[in-house]
């Protein structure tokens, strides 16, 4: 019997489609990395309820003028490196002993059988105001966030190795005030400095407890979601809370309801470029954009100077320097440049057009402002609104990814 030949392949196509698929790789992608700092936008509700009066002394805040210069609890200061130091005086201060004189916040010790008690007792109340009779959902959902914090405090102290689990005053917050005119340089320098202090003050605590960095506990988090660094997480959020509020001075009317809510709860795609100009300032212990990115958890803005020098005269001349770009715009402008009013139904279409494997709602899905440098800090403040108008409750803050100075 004759053998048969066996037939050829010919490769050159295949190297053709390989050649393809890497000049389509080369075009669609980027190697850059986005970094920024992700913060929570309060939600809209309505509450009869006052607000508890903040004492002073809980207060660090941060305030910062239309001419950027800056004050620290009530200080001027010229140089915005040493915020991080005035953060950390504020958290240390009466860390190992209260004193009631000095004007820093003070610190609770709870132990476990309270911390037990006042478990068994939220749990009680949450049951009970969901079996009453047309409950509100809000209320319902609030009393069993009590529990749940409760139950991280048994899992904290357990952790912690000690008898009682100290605290930073409930109203202990880092407020940031800004003015319209503030450059986002500034802010976003504040931003930086302000989680320059809270990963020190992690790290130490870190190193104290667990033998380990808090870098080496964030890194395995991001990779493996392990029970016990959640929990470690938990105990360093709870020791060191990063209660930050951030303030347009021009709307103090909205501080109140901010502070209420505050105390209530607190390789990749290339994308479009842009039509407008943006130099993202610099900043430290940034937060890679990547792993959303991937899972479509992310939607990106540019705020910044148009590009093209016949529309930014026009829109200066108007009063309008800084602008918007913003990507898949379903009823786009001719110059795909736009104003704070079309953010929402960008926002929402955005939103109806993630691919299905996207879980998050609308609420965790974040808006990543990148801002050039020199762009008012009021313009953020508009945005913000825009997204919590429709419940778009993350937000972050672009920079360039620097080294720890």
């Amino acid at each position: 019997m004759a053998k048969r030949g066996i037939p050829e392949v010919n490769a050159g196509s295949m190297a053709d489609i390989a050649f393809l698929l890497l000049i389509f790789f080369l075009v669609t992608t980027t190697m850059d990395k986005d970094h920024a700092y992700i913060r929570s936008i309060p939600k809209n509700v309505i509450i009869e309820i006052p607000p508890e009066p903040v004492e002073k002394r809980n207060i660090c805040a941060i305030q910062a003028n239309a001419q950027n210069q800056l004050m620290i609890r009530g200080e001027l200061m010229t140089n915005p490196d040493d915020i991080s130091e005035r953060v950390l005086d504020f958290y240390r201060e009466n860390e190992a002993q209260n004193d009631p004189i000095n004007n820093f916040p003070m610190y609770s010790r709870i132990s476990k059988a309270e911390i037990q008690a006042a478990l068994n007792l939220a749990i009680d109340e949450a049951e009970a105001v969901e079996k009453t009779p047309n409950a509100s959902q809000d209320i319902i959902d609030f009393k069993y966030r009590q529990v749940a914090e409760w139950e991280k405090k048994q899992s904290a102290i357990d952790l912690l190795g000690k008898n009682v689990l100290p605290e930073i005053a409930s109203q202990a917050h880092i407020r940031i005030e800004v003015q319209k005119a503030t450059e986002y340089n500034l802010f976003a320098t504040i931003q930086s400095e302000i989680e320059e202090a809270i990963f020190e003050l992690r790290n130490d605590a870190a190193l104290t407890v667990f033998k380990e960095s808090y870098k080496q506990i964030q890194s395995r988090l991001a990779m493996d979601k392990a029970p016990v660094d959640r929990d470690k997480m938990e105990l360093l959020k709870i020791l060191y809370p990063d209660r930050i509020i951030a303030i347009n001075t021009s709307s103090l009317p909205d501080i109140v309801f901010m502070l209420l809510f505050f105390f209530m709860v607190a390789t990749t795609s290339k994308e479009s470029d842009p039509t407008v100009r943006v130099i993202k300032p610099n900043g430290v212990r940034t937060q890679d954009m990547t792993p959303y990115k991937q899972k479509s958890e992310i939607d990106f803005l540019y705020l910044g100077k148009p590009l093209n020098t016949a529309r930014a005269r026009a829109y200066a001349e108007m009063g309008m320097e800084y602008m918007l770009f913003m990507d898949n715009v379903v009823q786009s402008t001719t110059d795909d440049i736009y104003n704070v009013n079309a953010i929402k139904r960008w926002k929402l279409d955005k939103f109806e057009s993630k691919p299905a494997r996207m879980n998050e709602t609308i609420e965790g899905v974040i808006t990543c402002v990148k801002a050039d440098e020199g762009a008012p800090s009021g313009i953020i403040f508009d945005i913000r609104k825009e997204l919590q108008d429709i419940d778009a409750l993350k937000i972050a803050y672009a920079v360039n990814k620097q080294d720890k100075r």
